[in-house]
């Protein structure tokens, strides 16, 4: 028995061999192991509590409205957003008008864990007055069914004035009216409680498409403000962040945040008598109603060379040159300024060189300034490599670099100028003709692709069926296992007539009985 499975055993040593090679190569002493850098990076995170079950409860913020006013229906469970299921439509909201709001996901110190907390809002605005209750209704918690209690809002005219406004965000964009590329930068205010009493916002999203959210630039303070026209100022937690249009037509945009009781984070400035409670920090979703603005493509006519998507006013300062002196075939740098008003974080690509004939001059990576940076100092940097071909008194290439003022709306040349120096001869002699004539290769085309006309018959595949479903894939995934299953019947048999050689005899000797019995027959 021992010799008949011997080749599968050894086959299957060789297999694995591989694995556990990688495997003691990755625990040699002497090297840190990532694995158990992981693995002690995440056990010494709170652990997510998943297990406990799961409690929705509902609410109308506030509780008592009157005719004309605003409610928030909010409905939180102790689950992790992902897994939750919303029955089809919304919850039984008629006669009520509701139009749903932000959804969210924060978490909770429990304990030594953390606990989900997944909020979804309603926006509910009734016209009469009366006693209105959305009724309950089951969703799915990981995979279970979770009852959502009943909530009730009272709408009368008799409504005390004690029950506060539902928190809501105001959200202002500079201007609304944009081209494509130019930045905008967005204001998220929470206005504080009428008693003074201000809350932070964290997680600050701003929600929608077409649109890049530039995090980096974001600011918060807190400043005093009138909540309403002709209210006296009031502490207010403002969220200020860079928007970025990117795909034009209307578009639809609004944000959102959990508000923090406390703590703070980052460079708070308080202007003015304000009250931050204490306590627990207790988080709460609140969003913004939603704000339209129009993003215009730039015009495609008379679109100058050198635009590589700069949108702003921009002035370019006078180019420094590493040497005032340079030798034929040594590298020189070039820097560029490039000062303005605009997206200059997004300016990651230098406007291409032209073609010379007495100078090589290659576009070098931009410095990596955080754009944060670059914002605040208000200017980037331009950087390339520039090799005399020929020496005597030259000038470096002018660049060509243009923008779209927005103001304007028109392009802008603002070209990188020349700067005079002076070549002298380097110390091996340079081919320029075949420099200058490498760089027109290695140079895109200015023909715009095009596509071929269509092949007469199929060349290359005959379907664009893929291959992992065509219907000799499955065979030709267990060619390799038939193979080595042909290959152990074979060696079995082997082995086997090598521990019975007289079957081995015995089949020769039937087979020339058999010959000799068709010759006689003959």
């Amino acid at each position: 028995m021992n010799g008949r499975f011997s080749f599968a055993f050894w086959l299957l040593v060789l297999l694995l061999a591989g694995g556990f090679g990688v495997r003691a190569q990755s625990s040699a002493p002497g090297q840190p192991n990532l694995q158990d850098q992981i693995m002690t990076m995440m056990m010494t995170q709170p652990r997510i509590d998943v297990d406990s079950p799961v409690v929705p409860t509902a609410e109308f913020d506030p509780p008592a409205i009157r005719p004309g006013g605003r409610a928030i229906y909010r409905v939180i469970l102790n689950a992790l957003e992902q897994s939750i299921q919303w029955p089809a439509g919304k919850p039984g909201f008629s006669p009520l008008k509701a139009a749903a709001g932000a959804h969210g996901q924060s978490f909770q110190a429990v304990g030594h864990t953390l606990q989900p907390r997944s909020t979804y809002l309603f926006h509910v605005t009734p016209d009469a007055e009366g006693r209105y209750t959305v009724p309950a209704f089951t969703l799915e918690a990981y995979g279970k069914p979770a009852t959502v209690p009943a909530a009730t809002l009272v709408v009368g005219t008799n409504v005390p004035e004690a029950y506060p406004a539902a928190a809501l965000l105001i959200l202002e964009l500079s201007q609304t009216n944009l081209y494509l590329g130019e930045p905008v930068r967005a204001r998220v205010a929470l206005p504080g409680a009428p008693g003074g009493a201000v809350r932070a916002l964290s997680s600050v999203q701003l929600v929608g498409d077409g649109f890049l959210s530039d995090v980096s630039s974001a600011r918060q303070r807190i400043e005093m403000l009138p909540r309403a026209p002709g209210e006296p100022p009031g502490p207010t937690y403002l969220y200020e962040v860079t928007l970025t249009p990117i795909t034009p037509g209307r578009q639809r945009v609004f944000a959102q945040a959990f508000a923090v009781g406390s703590p703070f984070s980052g460079t708070i400035v308080l202007s003015g008598p304000s009250t931050i409670p204490g306590g627990p920090p207790q988080s709460t979703l609140v969003d913004s109603d939603p704000l339209e603005f129009n993003v215009r493509p730039l015009p495609r006519e008379l679109k100058p060379a050198g635009f590589t998507g700069a949108v702003g006013e921009f002035l370019v300062e006078p180019p420094v040159l590493s040497s005032a002196l340079l030798r034929a075939g040594e590298p020189a740098q070039l820097l560029v300024k490039v000062r303005g008003s605009g997206n200059l974080a997004r300016l990651v690509q230098p406007p291409p060189p032209p073609p010379s004939a007495e100078w090589q001059v290659l576009a070098g990576p931009n410095a990596a300034t955080p754009p944060q940076i670059i914002q605040a100092q208000g200017f980037t940097t331009f950087s390339y490599t520039l090799i005399p071909l020929q020496s005597g008194e030259l000038a470096t290439p002018m660049i060509p670099f243009s923008v779209f003022n927005p103001v304007l709306e028109l392009y802008a040349e603002v070209n990188i100028p020349s700067v005079p120096v002076r070549v002298e001869p380097g110390e091996t002699p340079i081919d320029a003709r075949a420099i200058a004539a490498a760089t027109r290769a290695a140079e895109p085309s200015a023909r715009p692709p095009a596509l071929s006309s269509l092949a007469s018959r199929p060349e290359l595949t005959g379907s664009l069926t893929p291959v992992q479903q065509r219907i000799w894939f499955p065979a030709l995934q267990l060619a390799p296992a038939l193979g080595l299953l042909g290959l152990f019947l074979w060696d079995r048999r082997r082995r086997y007539f090598e521990a019975h050689p007289e079957r081995r005899r015995r089949r020769r000797a039937r087979r020339r009985r058999r010959r000799e019995r068709r010759a006689m027959r003959r």
